[in-house]
Parts: C-alpha cells; structure tokens; sequence
C-alpha cells in the first residue's frame, strides 16, 4: 500500500484538481464535500474560495473555519523533500 500525504490545496495542484472536477462531471457525481468544486472551472478561483475559510478574518459571514487538503501519494510530491 502507498503512503499518502495530506497537502493543502494550492497552485501546485491547479492540472490534478482540473482532473480530479472533470472525473466527477464526466460520471455526474455529486461532489458532496468538496467545498463547491463543481462551481469552479478554474481551479485558480476554487484555491481561492478555499483560502477565505482559512482565517477568521475572511471567513464569510456564518462560514465555519473547516481544514481542506488534497491527499496524494508520497511517491508523487517530490518537491515536499
């Protein structure tokens, strides 16, 4: 089994989350907790929408502060070493 590592959503990731939306368009897939992902082409604005809930001083008004990550294996992120 690979190991998995959580990674906060960021511009490094923009081709995997444009990926990871079209899979779930292409079944017609919910996309239940995703934190509106199936309103986002871009995924430039989708990070976006996700860094206002990181604070509380941009959290919308009657927003929560939840904790969002990508999970990818290790394997694959080089970059984190």
């Amino acid at each position: 089994m690979e190991e998995l590592v959580l990674l906060e959503p960021s511009s490094a990731y923009y081709d995997q989350i444009k990926e990871y939306r079209q899979e779930f368009l292409e079944v017609g897939d919910s996309m239940d907790g995703t934190s509106s992902l199936r309103e986002y082409e871009k995924p430039s604005d989708w990070v976006e929408h996700i860094k206002l809930y990181s604070s509380k001083e941009t959290i919308p008004e009657a927003g929560y502060r939840p904790h969002y990550f990508c999970v990818s294996e290790k394997v694959t992120t080089d970059f984190l070493e």
